[in-house]
């Protein structure tokens, strides 16, 4: 499906499923990002992500579709991640790749009681010191 848009005195037709806006970072945890989107229309949209370097374990979204009724915008979720890793990623408008928007996702790291100098696990403080 294409629309018209116009730009310069002409009609242009354009991709109902190409971007609006977005890519945008939405929530961001330890395994698990989320990303917002919109479509100029109606479009099946999911995205391709995987650690930055290593394509070839690249891995989908479920696929989202944008409609009127949201005003055309998706939020899919990017699962299964590692704690601390950089994400590539690539939107993919009904199956189609828009080379033109890199866009990467870093997870927060897994911090807990796990760096020098952190509290031991479950230690709130030595109530037995004088204050």
């Amino acid at each position: 499906m294409f629309w018209p848009l116009s730009g310069l005195g002409q009609d242009m037709p354009l991709r109902a499923s190409a971007l609006h806006a977005g890519p945008m970072q939405g929530y961001l945890a330890v395994r698990s990002a989320q990303l917002w989107l919109q479509t100029l229309g109606p479009a099946r949209v999911q995205v391709a992500f995987w650690p930055e370097g290593r394509e070839e374990a690249r891995r989908l979204t479920k696929i989202v579709t944008t409609k009127a009724q949201t005003q055309f915008t998706a939020l899919l979720t990017l699962d299964d991640l590692a704690p601390g890793t950089r994400y590539a990623t690539r939107v993919l408008p009904d199956g189609q790749a828009l080379a033109a928007f890199p866009f990467t996702v870093h997870t927060l790291s897994l911090w807990q009681w796990r760096r020098p100098g952190a509290p031991r696990q479950g230690h709130v403080m030595d109530v037995s010191s004088p204050m």
